[in-house]
């Protein structure tokens, strides 16, 4: 990936180690999409589920699909052109192409803060949904958020106003305003971006990495040294966003459409008032951990409601922290998984069915 002598300048930098597990870790973490289910194939795929669900229930289920389905390619495809942009930063890194490279790591950042930015408006949207009285009120809400989506999605600067509208195209959301909400989260990334700026655009620190600083010389060979104390800045930036990407993985990828999920379970199975959408479920469960045989089973019917119960679990035992594992293996539709806590190790099982929903198996 590497070539040596960009191993021998900047091997040392943690920026390359965290280039080789973000793009390792990309098929596995980040890549993958539940099953997309066609909204108006609801009767032919559910049948009996949702044959005698009132009108206003199948419109629910029908908008929450809308979004799990969004919200998974959006994120997606944002995850596409951040693995892009790594393999062209190592290949200009490579090539001791050091403008460029600032370019890409700006581009990145960018690519990073709209995930950001779209989750935390999913996140604020879903304590919205929380406050709704009725399902009409909840539908409405979750049309907006879906309206917000096909803007995240078509927003351009391109097309005049008359065009887009016979497109069907929105004006794009600025870029510093996913920014700013990005320096919420990751304290800095605005200073860190305006200084991959000013390496990009023609001001100061692009022009002196090529001009002597006593400006008799302008051959872009004679500032190596500088060249190279710029691209370990720029490698700490890219060290940085890519960093926050890999720890926040479950949260931005993940989180919101494992929400989606859990009540597009509750609707389909129960037809019930819009606030037990939000009910807690009591801790239940099945076996002690003390082997994969007898491993603990939650009663539940999604993978949110799993991990709030993983969660109770551990409070109710008084276990220090959320476990560290240490072995998995499948079987029989099952994933299981053996937890170490300093008190004990513990065996968890979960169906795979309830990573997400998928489609009825035919």
């Amino acid at each position: 990936m590497f070539t040596e002598r960009t191993i021998q300048l900047f091997g040392k930098h943690s920026s390359l180690r965290t280039i080789e597990n973000y793009l390792a870790n990309s098929p596995t973490l980040r890549c993958p999409v539940p099953d997309v289910i066609d909204p108006n194939d609801f009767k032919h795929l559910f049948g009996d589920l949702v044959k005698h669900r009132t009108s206003e229930s199948l419109e629910l289920l029908v908008e929450l699909t809308k979004l799990k389905n969004w919200y998974g390619r959006l994120t997606r495809i944002v995850e596409a052109k951040l693995v892009f942009y790594i393999e062209a930063t190592v290949d200009v890194l490579n090539r001791d192409n050091y403008l460029i490279l600032s370019m890409f790591a700006r581009s990145l950042m960018e690519q990073a803060a709209s995930i950001i930015y779209l989750n935390a408006r999913c996140e604020k949207a879903l304590e919205h949904f929380k406050k709704c009285k009725s399902k009409r009120e909840l539908i409405d809400r979750i049309v907006e958020l879906n309206c917000f989506c096909d803007k995240f999605m078509f927003g351009t600067k391109f097309f005049g106003k008359e065009n887009k509208e016979a497109l069907g195209l929105h004006d794009a959301v600025h870029i510093m305003d996913m920014l700013r909400e990005g320096d919420k989260s990751a304290p800095g990334m605005l200073r860190n971006y305006d200084f991959l700026c000013d390496l990009v655009h023609p001001n100061f620190h692009s022009n002196v990495m090529f001009i002597q600083t006593d400006m008799e010389d302008w051959s872009w060979k004679q500032e190596q040294e500088f060249q190279k104390d710029m691209t370990v800045s720029v490698l700490d930036t890219i060290n940085g966003t890519l960093g926050y990407l890999e720890h926040n993985t479950p949260k931005l990828f993940w989180s919101f459409i494992h929400d989606c999920d859990h009540f597009f379970s509750k609707i389909l199975l129960s037809e019930s008032a819009v606030q037990s959408l939000f009910a807690e479920t009591q801790l239940t469960f099945s076996g002690d951990g003390t082997s994969r045989e007898r491993a603990i089973t939650f009663s539940v019917i999604s993978m949110k409601e799993h991990f709030q119960m993983l969660e109770k679990f551990i409070a109710s035992k008084h276990l220090s922290g959320p476990g560290t594992p240490v072995h998995t293996a499948e079987s029989a539709g099952f994933n299981f998984s053996l937890l170490e806590f300093p008190e004990q190790k513990i065996w968890f099982k979960i169906s795979k069915e309830l990573e997400f929903y998928r489609k009825p198996a035919k």
